[in-house]
């Protein structure tokens, strides 16, 4: 004949289990929270480093520029150094 359960045994068991669950699920509301909390910095890093990208291209446009600028007032300068040199020559 099968032996019948131990209804306190079985009661204290199934306390046990409910105490276990309600550890887990704590558990996991709180890694769940410090989930949220990194996907959170992360994002706020990726808007970050977004607006420094976005600085630092505007950054090389500017510095192309200034360079062309360059480039054309030494080409000018070269062409009208000997051209003022001349036409003072004949002046004086």
């Amino acid at each position: 004949m099968p032996q019948e359960p131990n209804i306190y045994e079985l009661n204290a068991n199934v306390k046990n289990l409910v105490k276990k669950i309600d550890e887990l699920s704590d558990a996991a509301e709180k890694r769940g929270a410090i989930q949220t909390d990194i996907l959170t910095k992360i994002a706020e890093q990726k808007k970050v480093s977004d607006y420094i990208f976005f600085r630092l291209s505007a950054l090389e446009e500017t510095s192309k520029k200034t360079s062309a600028f360059m480039l054309k007032c030494t080409g000018a300068l070269a062409v009208l150094t000997p051209l003022a040199g001349y036409i003072l020559s004949k002046l004086f």
